[in-house]
C-alpha cells in the first residue's frame, strides 16, 4: 500500500480491519514506515489523520473497521482487508456488497484478502474466495504463507507453539 502511493499518482487505497484497534495498528506501521523512507522518495504530506493522510501526488490510504458503510460512497483503485476471515459472516456480505461496485467500477481495482484460517464454513468469504482461487480461470491469485515458509520457524519451533497453545486443535 505504502509504495503504491508513493510510486504513483492519485492511489486511493482502503485498509479494512477486522477490529478497529487492528485497522490502526496497520495505519500506525504504514505511518512509520513512510516516515522512515528517505526524504527523495517520499510525496509530500498533505494530511494526516487519524484514521489515514493524503500525500500531494494525490494519492491517500484510509483506514477502518469492518462495518456495512466502511467505505460505502468512496472512490478507491484498491481494499485491502485483514484477517478477512474472523470478519462475521452477515457483515462480510453487506461489506462485500458495498464495496464490489467501486472496485468493479475501476479496471484497474484490486481486491486484496489477508488472513489466518477461520475454518471451512461455506459462509466464510475468505474461504469462499480461497476456493475460487483454485478454480481454472479465476480473477484470484492465491498467495499462501505457511508457518515453515517464515525465517527461524523449524520443528523445535513448532513443538514449542503446540506446548503453548495446548493442541494442535485449540
Amino acid at each position: 500500500a505504502l509504495w503504491k502511493v508513493c510510486f504513483f499518482d492519485h492511489q486511493r487505497i482502503a485498509i479494512v480491519a477486522n477490529k478497529g484497534e487492528t485497522a490502526q495498528q496497520i495505519f500506525e506501521r504504514i505511518r512509520m514506515s513512510f516516515e522512515d523512507l528517505p526524504v527523495y522518495l517520499k510525496p509530500a504530506v498533505k494530511s494526516w489523520r487519524k484514521d489515514g493522510f493524503e500525500l500531494s501526488n494525490g494519492s491517500n490510504i484510509i483506514i477502518s473497521s469492518a462495518s456495512t458503510s466502511a467505505i460505502r460512497g468512496r472512490s478507491i483503485n484498491i481494499l485491502i482487508i485483514d484477517e478477512c476471515a474472523h470478519i462475521p459472516n452477515d457483515l462480510m456480505k453487506e461489506l462485500w456488497k458495498s464495496v464490489i461496485p467501486t472496485i468493479s467500477a475501476n479496471k484497474n481495482g484490486e481486491i486484496i484478502t489477508i488472513s489466518t484460517p477461520n475454518g471451512a464454513d461455506k459462509d466464510n468469504k475468505f474461504y469462499e474466495i480461497y476456493l475460487d482461487s483454485q478454480k481454472e480461470g479465476t480473477v484470484w491469485q492465491i498467495e499462501v504463507v505457511n508457518w515453515w515458509d517464515i525465517p527461524g520457524r523449524d520443528d523445535e519451533w513448532k513443538q514449542r507453539e503446540i506446548a503453548t497453545i495446548g493442541s494442535l486443535h485449540d
